[in-house]
């Protein structure tokens, strides 16, 4: 008999266990309610607090298992009390091989599976958007409304399905090759979806060895005369599904990998069926499933459209499906076969799977991928473009040598996502910091790689400007490289317009940054140009005459302008002192008349001419911007860098400074 004495001490110590491991959950902060509720499962949203993860916290209620939420007796007993800690254990295990198992295609666990202070279970992994299940139950909501309802922000179209598919097989080849094991209960509520739209395999509560294995697996084996029987005091949330069990289970008391390519199957029937669900309804009963599958008419196959009561795919139907809803497990495809088959076999599909495979490839396999890329982004629905590819490009970022033709990739797809406004701030914006850190601390040697990166953002930074608010831009100008210089310097009259005066007026580098410049170089200097005249439409008249008219004359006096060019010079001179003069005498005149600010401020708006001129000038700039954007001042671009290379004035110091 142990001695009270250490038994209350291991008490003590589970205590102390438990305590800190609920305090790592609280290192977490935990949605109120769930935004997703799969099987026995309840999934917060969460973020971690001291870094801002995002994280799905998947909650188990251990009052779920009370026979009386089940509708029947309340009276407990230890029969039923062993069932539902056989219930938690297994759950446990479900969590603990999640934690285990590593791989893209299985869900990652952040934090392991702890108990909560009621006996429920708790653990943490990456965000979550739904699982397959929830998906196509809100899926049977919107068809049967005509689709005036639509899910939060997620579709399934083929291409999703196609894509979804592969990534659960490489799973399951993964469970099956590398970690010796079944699946056992593969169904759409084994199967979630993150935020990039990737399908992860879960639900490995069932996982074990297959029978035929002769390595020794740290897992039980299955036993199936338990799991079977479909207990009626749990809720069928905790048991095996057995509308997606294969009849190697059920008639022939087999565990085999082959078990899962049926279940696969089901799966796949399930997608396009209506109502979503699978063609063999047992209500539980392992009776039903033997009847069902002892007719032909009950029985999923080609002659009646695998029960589906909507088309199938041609490929799936003729080539993939005839051999994965079969009743011998010799005939199935195995899960390599599966994801060779014709039904991935198109551009799209494998542009994803080349993508996802990019870190193994060489540079050049890498760059002319990168630069066909734009050729067949067209192609690709919205959805796809936004949650998966524009993710793995942003990853991608990281490779200098590639990173102007993957941020050439980024802005075409960014120029066809309707929510790019929510998007750039949250995604982008952040993702371009790292690439091009600034600061007081950054080196900032010459790069030419990031130079080609940064002409890419500011040739397309009309599409920063549109998505995003003016206290997201704190431009500064100081960089070796010409082309970047020129460049930087023409896209501020695209970004000025988002931002108010104050903004220009207090930012420090702005202003300073175009006073600072020592070329005398005429593109820069017109270019510049194209600043002020911008400053103009939004500065105060004390402003404009302290700051900006002394430096557009010191500009304006270069000596290597022509003519023309210091024409354009005097005009903006010129308009910006009569806005001047026109402001002052018009203060003067209310000033003397007894006039208050409001009529000041209104005889601001009320100057219509300069306005008017402001605006064809802005057009001008546009149109200029518009044709750097599409390639018509490179020439131009490449003939001031040889000048300078033959004896200009040096390197310059014009960087656009990102934030």
């Amino acid at each position: 008999m142990i001695p009270l004495f250490w038994l209350r001490l291991a008490e003590a110590y589970y205590r102390i266990i438990q305590f800190i491991a609920q305090d790592k959950m609280a290192n977490y902060q935990i949605s109120p309610h769930p935004t997703v509720v799969s099987g026995p499962w309840r999934i917060h949203d969460g973020k971690k607090k001291s870094t801002g993860t995002t994280a799905s916290i998947f909650i188990f209620d251990k009052k779920i298992l009370d026979p009386r939420s089940n509708g029947l007796s309340g009276r407990s007993s230890s029969s039923i009390k062993k069932l539902q800690e056989d219930v938690v254990e297994r759950l446990k295990r479900e969590a603990g091989n999640l934690a285990r198992l590593r791989h893209p295609s299985i869900l990652q666990v952040l934090e392991p599976v702890e108990e909560t202070r009621n006996g429920g279970l708790m653990f943490a992994t990456e965000q979550i958007t739904a699982s397959l299940a929830g998906l196509l139950q809100e899926k049977d909501v919107s068809e049967e409304t005509d689709g005036t309802r639509r899910r939060r922000d997620l579709e399934i179209d083929e291409l999703e399905i196609q894509k979804g598919l592969l990534q659960v097989a490489k799973g399951l080849e993964f469970l099956h090759e590398s970690a010796s094991l079944v699946h056992g209960n593969l169904n759409p509520e084994a199967i979630y979806i993150n935020a990039k739209s990737d399908w992860k395999i879960s639900g490995l509560g069932f996982a074990g060895p297959p029978d035929s294995s002769e390595t020794h697996s740290s897992l039980p084996p299955l036993a199936l005369s338990e799991v079977l029987y479909q207990d009626p005091r749990l809720p069928a949330s905790v048991q095996l599904n057995l509308d997606y069990t294969s009849p190697d289970f059920v008639l022939d008391s087999n565990v085999t990998s082959a078990a899962d390519l049926f279940s696969l199957g089901l799966v796949i029937i399930a997608l396009y069926n209506s109502p979503h669900m699978s063609p063999l309804q047992t209500h539980s009963n392992s009776a039903t499933y033997k009847k069902l599958l002892s007719s032909p008419s009950t029985t999923p196959s080609q002659g009646n459209n695998f029960l589906s009561s909507s088309p199938i795919p041609k490929d799936l139907f003729t080539h993939v499906l005839p051999r994965l809803i079969t009743r011998r497990p010799a005939q199935r495809l195995n899960v390599r076969e599966f994801q060779q088959s014709k039904y991935f076999d198109n551009i799209l599909v494998s542009t994803i799977r080349f993508l996802e495979s990019l870190p193994a490839k060489n540079l050049g396999e890498k760059s002319q991928f990168m630069r066909g890329l734009q050729r067949v982004l067209p192609e690709f629905p919205v959805s796809v473009l936004e949650r998966k590819m524009l993710g793995a490009l942003l990853d991608e970022t990281k490779d200098r040598e590639l990173l102007s033709l993957i941020l050439q990739n980024i802005f075409a797809i960014l120029q066809r996502i309707p929510n790019a406004r929510r998007i750039i701030p949250e995604k982008i914006i952040p993702r371009f910091k790292e690439v091009f850190p600034t600061g007081k601390g950054t080196q900032q040697g010459r790069d030419s790689n990031r130079d080609a990166g940064l002409i890419v953002v500011l040739d397309n930074m009309n599409i920063l400007a549109e998505n995003c608010s003016g206290k997201d831009f704190k431009e500064g100008l100081d960089s070796p490289t010409h082309s970047l210089a020129d460049g930087a310097i023409k896209c501020l009259p695209v970004i000025l317009p988002a931002l108010d005066f104050s903004t220009v007026k207090n930012e420090e580098k702005l202003v300073p940054s175009l006073k600072a410049i020592k070329t005398k170089e005429p593109a820069v200097m017109m270019a510049a140009l194209g600043v002020f005249r911008q400053v103009g439409t939004v500065a105060d008249t004390d402003f404009l005459a302290m700051e900006i008219l002394p430096i557009l004359w010191s500009f304006s006096l270069g000596p290597l302008l022509d003519l023309h060019q210091f024409g354009e010079f005097l005009a903006l001179i010129k308009n910006i002192s009569s806005k001047i003069e026109r402001e002052q005498t018009k203060k003067l005149q209310e000033l003397s008349s007894g006039g208050n600010s409001s009529g000041f401020q209104n005889g601001i708006d009320g100057s219509s001419k300069p306005s008017n001129l402001m605006q064809s000038d802005i057009d001008s700039t546009r149109d200029d911007f518009e044709r750097l954007v599409l390639g018509l001042s490179i020439q131009r671009n490449a003939a001031v860098v040889k000048y300078y290379r033959l004896g200009g004035e040096g390197r310059y110091s014009i960087e656009a400074a990102w934030f």
